[in-house]
């Protein structure tokens, strides 16, 4: 089936955990939501002053974050689109959001930085000079994996705030 209705590039996707919609970023500043049954939109999700940059479900399904090139994360309680939390990193870059069930655990990497810990308490988690490509969460929220530098991947404990090795092996292509 084909989703009809952005008017400018899209990027990244993200699929729900129920697999019945999907989150799809664009150059436009907006989120949609699309339901994969009927490819209508359900909703969208707007405020971003750049580009969408990453889009996230929580694993629940109960909370949407949808991140920016202008470094700003939005979070928002489904299905009411309802705002929860407008996260700045302080930094006009790239940024990419990961949600835990409840929403409570962020962590956002971007040009200068990976940041974790609740939406209203961000705290950098470690600092590198080069863009970070992506970042996810263990289920539990105790573990944190950021790649960047194009054959680097880190891993952290969150709650000690601390790196715990790297993964080796990658080659550039």
């Amino acid at each position: 089936k084909r989703l009809d209705g952005h008017s400018r590039n899209v990027g990244a996707i993200a699929v729900s955990p129920d697999g019945e919609s999907l989150l799809v970023c664009s150059q436009e500043e907006t989120v949609r939501e699309w339901s994969l049954g009927t490819a209508t939109e359900l909703r969208r999700y707007e405020g971003h002053d750049m580009q969408a940059q990453s889009a996230a479900y929580s694993r629940d399904g109960v909370f949407v974050a949808t991140s920016s090139n202008g470094g700003d994360i939005r979070i928002y309680r489904r299905p009411a689109r309802r705002l929860v939390h407008d996260i700045s990193l302080g930094v006009k870059s790239r940024a990419e959001a990961v949600l835990l069930a409840d929403g409570s655990l962020v962590a956002a990497s971007s040009t200068g930085g990976l940041w974790a810990g609740p939406p209203g308490g961000l705290g950098i988690l470690a600092s590198w000079p080069t863009s970070a490509f992506g970042v996810d969460l263990a289920t539990d929220g105790a573990i944190a994996i950021a790649s960047f530098g194009g054959t680097q991947v880190f891993v952290y404990d969150v709650k000690r705030r601390q790196a715990l090795g790297e993964l080796k092996g990658h080659q550039p292509l």
